[in-house]
């Protein structure tokens, strides 16, 4: 099971910047997850919210203002110590930063996007330009933004963002082309597993920040979890396989 570090390291530095994404670099993650937005001008930038005021105490809009002017916002200080590299990073500057990362899972949020399809074109554009097409996902809870990719690059890995039972996730990621499911853990059931498994999808779940959970999940067959503390989290796979390894060489 595979460790994705959530927003980067949400739990352990500021989420979605460069100081989150180094940090857990240097703690030895090397799967992420993060969120994909259009700032003005047409960049794409890495954040959750369409506005800056949980994260960064700031009013502003992340698609009225120019990828230079989010770069320049600060991380709210009430929450973490990091006082440099953390306002709204580009897409590129994030990829840069995590040379040597294993996967990506790149959630696009559509609510203030903008045109679907230039977006897609942009992402199409990035991902072929920075050779990510084996290292990367792109998921989102919007059916019709997994088509409108499908369509504008076929090649590309999907993933359906599902956190409802109905419809179906495992039904819909399958009609909607997608090789992953990113389920939210309260979904995950030994029959649905399953039945992603027999369909060809990997499974991956968010948001897991409890231990217990993430065994859980693993002894389900889960592919990968995506957790704001990935540094323990990695201790804690690593024990659960070890643990699992050395069950099977005592039977």
């Amino acid at each position: 099971m595979f460790v994705y570090g959530h927003r980067g390291a949400a739990g352990e530095a500021p989420e979605n910047t460069l100081a989150g994404f180094r940090h857990a670099m240097k703690q030895g993650v090397r799967h992420f997850e993060m969120d994909l937005r259009c700032a003005r001008g047409g960049e794409i930038v890495v954040v959750h919210d369409p506005h800056l005021s949980r994260t960064h105490l700031s009013r502003a809009s992340v698609h009225h203002h120019t990828s230079d002017q989010l770069a320049g916002k600060v991380a709210r200080s009430d929450r973490y110590l990091w006082q440099d590299s953390t306002g709204i990073p580009t897409l590129h500057a994030v990829v840069q930063q995590c040379r040597g990362a294993a996967h990506f899972q790149f959630e696009v949020k559509t609510g203030q996007l903008g045109d679907h399809e230039i977006f897609c074109q942009r992402l199409a554009s990035f991902i072929r330009e920075a050779r990510l097409k084996r290292r990367c996902t792109v998921t989102s809870g919007d059916p019709e933004l997994l088509k409108t990719m499908r369509a504008v690059y076929p090649a590309c890995s999907l993933g359906l963002v599902a956190d409802q039972a109905k419809p179906n996730p495992v039904k819909l990621a399958v009609k909607l082309g997608c090789d992953t499911l990113v389920l939210s853990h309260e979904l995950v059931k030994h029959k649905r597993v399953d039945r992603a498994h027999q369909a060809g999808l990997i499974v991956s779940c968010w948001t897991v920040n409890s231990l217990e959970v993430a065994a859980r999940l693993f002894h389900l067959g889960v592919d990968s979890v995506i957790t704001d503390y990935p540094t323990a989290m990695l201790a804690h796979v690593a024990m659960l396989k070890k643990l699992t390894l050395k069950s099977v060489q005592d039977r």
